[in-house]
């Protein structure tokens, strides 16, 4: 699996240009977000906000780095499978999700550290009050969240990938998907901003360990409720999806018909 990851790491920096370019989004994404919530606090309307401006600036700029550390090309599969090019992988000695999962990783790795120099830059030039002090506890429990937050989203865009085989336009399946998941998880809004019951509810959902509680621990250093709790409930998730693809790719394996003939 090693040779995988670094087979992959190779590939993404032959298309330097191509890696930079797809930063772009989740960057100006930010710089949106910054501008928008900068005007916000400027006015009388921001006193009753849950964050303070540098506490929304700093919730932003984390959610933008993990929407790079955990948006993987899963789905991609899906594309694959129309056009016949999953026939390579499935005759193959290999696991089919453990090899798309160590390429996931490989990439999310390289866009991590490119993303993460453009977006220091951006803040240092900008002079934005982000990334405060947070206590190692916190810091671990962030990364601890951050690994789940990428294994939930990769076997989420997996299984949709795997839509293909009864869908014939998953492409506008993934697409809606994409954005009710991004609202949800957090990453246009933070959930601390609507009602307490839909955070409540929200909690047993596995889009609410994509962006808001890892954002959340990293934002405000603390967590206002046992650590166990949302563990327990992530790692749920993560072994339902784990479960969900392997039966799926099963029944992938012993019926597969190519489209492409």
């Amino acid at each position: 699996m090693i040779s995988i990851f670094l087979l992959e790491g190779k590939k993404l920096l032959s298309y330097k240009f191509q890696l930079v370019f797809s930063l772009l989004h989740p960057l100006f994404g930010f710089l949106v977000q910054y501008y928008l919530w900068g005007a916000l606090y400027a006015t009388q309307y921001a006193s009753g906000m849950s964050y303070s401006d540098d506490q929304m600036f700093t919730y932003y700029a984390v959610a933008s780095i993990l929407f790079v550390m955990i948006k993987t090309n899963s789905g991609m599969i899906a594309n694959e499978f129309k056009n016949g090019l999953l026939d390579n992988e499935l005759v193959r000695p290999i696991n089919l999700i453990k090899y798309r999962l160590w390429r996931s990783i490989s990439e999310r790795c390289l866009y991590t550290v490119f993303y993460l120099a453009m977006l220091f830059l951006l803040v240092a030039a900008l002079k934005i009050s982000a990334f405060g002090d947070i206590s190692l506890i916190h810091l671990v429990s962030f990364v601890v969240f951050t690994i789940l937050s990428f294994l939930i989203s990769f076997f989420l865009d997996f299984i949709t990938g795997l839509l293909a085989m009864a869908i014939d336009e998953v492409w506008a399946v993934q697409a809606i998907l994409s954005f009710i998941v991004n609202f949800i998880s957090g990453y246009y809004i933070p959930l601390l901003l609507f009602p307490g019951h839909i955070e409540a509810i929200f909690q047993f959902t596995p889009f609410y360990y994509l962006f808001y509680f890892p954002a959340q621990i990293f934002t405000l250093s603390r967590i206002d409720q046992s650590i166990m709790k949302p563990l327990l409930i992530a790692l749920f998730w993560v072994f339902a999806l784990v479960i969900m693809s392997n039966g799926i790719c099963k029944r992938l394996s012993n019926g597969y018909s190519s489209y492409a003939g």
